[in-house]
């Protein structure tokens, strides 16, 4: 009982928060679109490895943009296909051509360009 009722106020903050955010998404589809400027592959897999460095449960991007080692977009979090998957927002920094996760998230960072900022339904600064 527990269980589900955590995953309804999940499934409810996720849903608050894009309609928080305007719920659009002008990234680009997950796809293949080469290396960064920094050398991080910007493809699907690498992506999907970053995010999955902290996850405690599935997550896989599901558009993306990549800029001057920073690369941001939707993903969706939670066994796929199941009611517990939510979609979020997703912020990643290059370090040594590998995603990971900013810790801690930066705030008013100069050096995160403005595609990535625009690239999620949230702005993730």
């Amino acid at each position: 009982m527990l269980n589900k009722s955590l995953i309804a106020l999940a499934a409810l903050v996720a849903a608050a928060t894009l309609a928080a955010c305007g719920g659009s998404n002008d990234a680009t589809t997950a796809a293949d679109t080469g290396a960064s400027a920094s050398g991080a592959p910007c493809t699907q897999e690498a992506i999907d490895a970053g995010l999955a460095t902290k996850a405690t449960t599935e997550i896989k991007a599901i558009s993306f943009a990549c800029e001057g080692g920073w690369a941001s977009g939707a993903d969706l979090v939670g066994p796929d296909g199941s009611e517990e998957q939510v979609e979020a927002a997703f912020l990643l920094k290059d370090e040594g051509g590998t995603w990971v996760e900013p810790d801690p998230l930066p705030r008013d960072d100069a050096s995160i360009p403005k595609k990535i900022l625009d690239s999620s339904s949230c702005k993730v600064s």
